[in-house]
């Protein structure tokens, strides 16, 4: 789609590799965190589509980006996301997105876990630690995060851990 350009640069001369996109600014907690009381939210017509973002995503990957982290607010409220994380996952499959991962406060990880993880996203909860570096540190806490998300994403949860931890 993108032909591969020089890769990205920054005042410093380090290669860019890492890009944090916000795909809202919506959440369903309200933690004065990262809330005011007196919040304004966009226009749903000021946010990029889901197609904007991939086109966005995409020229980046094409200019070396190979870490890429969804944010938001809580980027598992906006709606039709799962479109978005099956179109990066092209990317992954492909080699030129090493890392895919959507920050997320967990509170719809129950819902979504299974496809994530199928579309190659590795999650991590904002208040927790990340479902990735549990994978790689074991079975402990491994089982932490599958406490997390109920049951209807404990069985592809548990596959994928079984073949990490192979």
């Amino acid at each position: 789609m993108f032909a591969t350009r020089p890769p990205l640069i920054d005042t410093f001369a380090r290669r860019i590799s890492y890009l944090r996109v916000s795909v809202t600014d919506r959440c369903d907690f309200r933690c004065v965190y990262c809330m005011s009381e007196a919040m304004e939210f966009l226009p749903k017509r000021d946010l990029l589509t889901l197609e904007e973002l991939d086109r966005l995503c995409s020229a980046f990957i094409g200019l070396g980006i190979t870490k890429l982290r969804i944010t938001g607010g809580e980027p598992l409220v906006r709606r039709n996301i799962m479109s978005f994380f099956n179109a990066m996952g092209r990317h992954v499959e492909s080699g030129a997105l090493k890392e895919l991962t959507v920050t997320t406060n967990g509170s719809q990880l129950e819902r979504f876990a299974g496809d994530l993880f199928a579309a190659g996203v590795l999650t991590g909860l904002s208040q927790g630690r990340p479902i990735a570096d549990c994978l790689t540190m074991g079975a402990v806490c491994a089982r932490e995060i599958i406490a997390q998300v109920g049951p209807r994403a404990q069985t592809d949860l548990k596959a994928k851990v079984a073949e990490r931890l192979a």
